[in-house]
């Protein structure tokens, strides 16, 4: 029988065994790599099922850290990390800091996971683990677009149209851009006569129509009720603009059917133009609104 303070023979493969037993069950993806040289010495089964790579697909660290990290930044800045400790004769652990990366799985999809690692001198190994924290980005991201959406449409609010201009004034808008404001004529007999849910569809079909009218780059927004607000950058012709509310109008024009009582909606809008008509955005705002409303007037007075 050997000595209490003799290591068996066999003892480092049993307590290997024991780790990767221990390392599968958790619920966590894990690479565990050789201090030694960088090699992949075991990747558990979360890993395989969430990122499709067998444990010998990999020779190197580096090769994961290639295939997997989907910012080329992040990548480098691992890699660099990594090769400060491999092959050394580093003797305390290291942790490394944790952080969010977004992963590429074997078939090209991503994952967004949150990376920790330790490095482990007594053991000759490097330990990493990848937990998926998808469902907190959705949420983050759905709590993003809340802030950002006008809820019913889609389209932006009014504090990002309002950054938005603000951000272009800053900037000095070398081709110059222009506001348009928006107002739907006669939504309000809508309501009256067929209540919120109609007036709802109403909109939801406008604010379609008003995205499909402007450029990608142009941004759409809804105030509120049946107020609208486009930001028409890289400034489009007077004669273009007005083009665009023709068409917006032919669309929205035809009569709808509402409880057997037709009613035709419309479209009012003011447009202000910067540099030209000014450099304030209240003024600009005030402008446009004037404008749009002295268009509904006229567009009142010819019915």
């Amino acid at each position: 029988m050997p000595a209490r303070n003799v290591v068996p023979i066999g003892f480092k493969t049993h307590w290997d065994d024991r780790v990767k037993l221990a390392l599968d069950a958790m619920p966590v993806a894990v690479t565990w790599t050789r201090l030694e040289d960088g090699t992949i010495e075991f990747v558990n089964q979360r890993f395989s099922a969430w990122y499709g790579y067998g444990p010998a697909e990999f020779g190197s660290i580096y090769e994961l850290i290639d295939a997997m990290f989907a910012v080329p930044v992040v990548a480098k800045e691992m890699k660099d990390g990594v090769r400060s400790v491999v092959g050394t004769n580093i003797v305390e652990r290291i942790e490394l800091p944790s952080m969010d990366v977004l992963t590429v799985r074997k078939d090209g999809s991503h994952l967004h996971t949150s990376f920790s690692g330790v490095v482990l001198p007594e053991a000759g190994m490097i330990l990493a683990t990848f937990a998926d924290i998808s469902a907190v980005k959705e949420r983050e991201l759905h709590s993003s677009r809340l802030a950002a959406e006008d809820p019913l449409t889609g389209l932006a609010n009014r504090r990002v149209f309002d950054a938005e201009v603000r951000a272009a004034l800053q900037s000095g808008a070398a081709d110059g851009f222009a506001l348009v404001m928006l107002d739907l004529d006669n939504f309000k007999t809508v309501n009256d006569s067929a209540g919120h849910d109609a007036g709802d569809a109403v909109l939801k079909s406008f604010s379609k129509t008003l995205k499909t009218s402007f450029r990608a780059q142009d941004t759409v927004s809804r105030w509120g009720g049946d107020e609208f607000a486009v930001l028409v950058r890289s400034r489009l012709s007077p004669t273009a603009l007005n083009d665009i509310v023709g068409r917006l109008n032919e669309s929205v024009g035809r009569p709808l059917n509402i409880n057997g009582v037709p009613i035709r909606i419309g479209v009012s809008a003011g447009i202000a133009h910067y540099p030209q008509d000014s450099c304030s955005l209240n003024e600009l705002y005030a402008i446009a609104d004037g404008r749009m409303y002295r268009n509904k007037r006229q567009r009142k007075a010819r019915q």
